[in-house]
């Protein structure tokens, strides 16, 4: 009876000393991990600095103080095709910081007149007149169809006054006014452009497919050379 009351004691007194060496080496840890989270260090620093660093650069390219932009553009070429067809645009763009609506007419000398319509959104980049990128999205009407349009555009200065800008355009698939055709397209212009303050000018390749659905119909692609102005205020 004795050697069992004083097994039971010890075993009493192992584990209450084992408890009390557990909470001893929780409290100690804990603490260390504290003074861990809370310990400054030079590397700590350096990582931090260049952490903030990006952020104010980051900040600095993507914010603008410029609440208004306004834009108004002209380009003409001739685009090659089974015919030979001029091509002309005019165009205006309102922007508010990083929301934009935009008009354009496109005139062709072997197809109808064409007018498009979108929103634009800057998705990176302070405004317009500066590296950038936007998507957009919108319509393009003539006399027979009207498209829904999306796409992206990129501008990329080189230096302060010669820069590159390259734009995608996908055409939606849509019915003739008569629903007896329908076209789908995409568009892609690409160039080149100089800029002295607020005139900006530019060449550019211009290359458009549309393919057709109906009796008589067969693919256009037409493809050439404009030249444009812009003028930003």
């Amino acid at each position: 009876m004795k050697k069992l009351l004083s097994a039971l004691l010890f075993f009493l007194i192992s584990f209450q000393s084992l408890a009390l060496a557990e909470g001893v080496y929780t409290v100690i840890v804990k603490k260390q991990q504290e003074k861990k989270s809370s310990r400054w260090s030079l590397a700590d620093w350096l990582v931090t600095k260049k952490r903030i660093a990006l952020m104010d650069q980051w900040l600095a390219l993507n914010s603008s103080t410029t609440w208004f932009e306004f834009i108004f553009d002209y380009a003409a070429g001739d685009i090659d095709d089974y015919q030979e067809n001029s091509f002309e645009r005019f165009g205006a763009s309102l922007y508010i910081k990083f929301l934009g609506l935009e008009y354009s007419k496109n005139n062709f000398t072997t197809l109808d007149n064409k007018n498009e319509y979108k929103l634009n959104l800057i998705l990176l980049g302070s405004s317009v007149q500066s590296t950038h990128i936007r998507g957009f999205y919108g319509k393009r009407e003539d006399s027979t169809y009207s498209q829904d349009l999306y796409g992206g555009s990129l501008t990329l200065y080189i230096a302060s006054f010669l820069g590159t800008e390259l734009n995608y355009t996908k055409l939606k698939k849509a019915n003739s006014s008569n629903d007896l055709t329908t076209v789908e397209g995409e568009r892609i212009e690409y160039g080149v452009f100089l800029e002295l303050s607020f005139l900006r000018v530019y060449l550019n390749n211009f290359k458009e497919n549309n393919s057709f659905t109906g009796i008589g119909l067969s693919p256009r692609k037409d493809e050439g050379t404009i030249i444009g102005t812009k003028l930003f205020f």
